[in-house]
């Protein structure tokens, strides 16, 4: 692992913070510690929640968010017994091709919709009236 902000690679063990390992980076002085592994962000999680008490599986919200079914099965299980009354018995997200966005739109005049879009480390969600 490298300093990050000289990049060097001489380092020397510097105690635990938070139940990490700190370094001491002897170039520059620098104390850092190891990034935890295996963290992902908590609007991915909110994501998944709401997208499985809507019905959806856990393969296509890993599809769809980029994260391991296992994960998020894991993340669920956490949380089964609060979210068993809650849970939709049906799946209610339909899977629509790109290309028919603007005609779904245009068929649900009297309807309100909610479009998600999901990008590398950002997600947007659009009312659409």
């Amino acid at each position: 692992m490298k300093c990050p902000r000289c990049l060097s690679t001489e380092k020397v063990k510097d105690g635990f913070v938070n139940d990490r390992q700190r370094y001491l980076c002897k170039s520059c002085g620098y104390h850092y510690s190891t990034r935890q592994k295996g963290k992902k962000p908590s609007y991915l999680k909110r994501l998944a929640l709401f997208l499985h008490l809507e019905g959806m599986g856990y393969r296509p919200i890993e599809d769809l968010i980029d994260v391991s079914n296992v994960s998020i099965m894991n993340w669920m299980n956490k949380m089964t017994t609060q979210l068993k009354p809650i849970k939709s018995d049906r799946q209610r997200i339909k899977t629509i091709e790109r290309e028919n966005i603007r005609e779904i739109i245009n068929k649900q005049k009297d309807g309100k919709m909610l479009l998600i879009s999901l990008n590398d480390n950002k997600s947007e969600i659009f009312y659409i009236k």
